[in-house]
């Protein structure tokens, strides 16, 4: 047998595995939709991250936040998402540390000891929420970006740049046709800095 044949056997067998369909069990009904998880509002998710990393590194320090959606509507971007990632930083400790928060709970994923200290999102404006940048980021092509591409995957991330601005930068991605569409945007003063395609 071939290596390409192989490497297709291998292939299917591992999705199988990955799938649970090696072992036929009964069929249970599927639900028809899942409960909407609970939205959690960056402010909050923020709160308690800061609060459970404390008990680690008491001197830890904001750098980052994320948030995704996947398949949006373009009117429900402006919804509170339903979970943040952090990044926290502790000088004393020489480590990042990686949590999730989501209205439930809030869980240290991981720690990594670094060398050279990141930059550090500073308290500001960014702490209202990402709702107006959302807001300019449909205005400048997202909303007809994601009315074209409904599978799209949206990503919200908000750090400090090497000037210490904290700058909100939200993407857009389509998998299927890898078309993006992506904003820079000061958190600050909420001016468009970069816009591509």
């Amino acid at each position: 047998m071939g290596s390409v044949a192989m490497m297709v056997v291998w292939l299917l067998v591992t999705l199988l595995l990955i799938a649970g369909c090696t072992y036929p069990g009964p069929v249970e009904p599927t639900p028809t939709s899942a409960p909407a998880p609970a939205p959690v509002s960056l402010w909050d998710a923020y709160r308690r991250a800061d609060a459970t990393v404390r008990t680690e590194a008491s001197d830890a320090e904001l750098v980052s936040a994320s948030t995704q959606w996947q398949a949006i509507d373009p009117d429900r971007l402006l919804e509170t998402p339903s979970y943040w990632t952090f990044v926290f930083f502790s000088s004393s400790q020489r480590t990042v540390f990686d949590l999730t928060a989501d209205a439930d709970q809030v869980q240290v994923v991981n720690r990594t000891q670094i060398w050279s200290a990141p930059q550090i999102l500073e308290p500001g404006r960014w702490q209202e929420g990402p709702r107006d940048a959302l807001s300019i980021f449909l205005a400048y092509g997202g909303r007809e970006f994601l009315e074209a591409h409904s599978e799209a995957t949206v990503s919200l991330h908000l750090a400090a740049n090497e000037d210490g601005k904290a700058i909100w930068s939200i993407a857009a991605l389509d998998v299927a046709t890898r078309e993006t569409i992506s904003l820079q945007i000061d958190a600050a003063n909420l001016q468009v800095l970069t816009i591509s395609p």
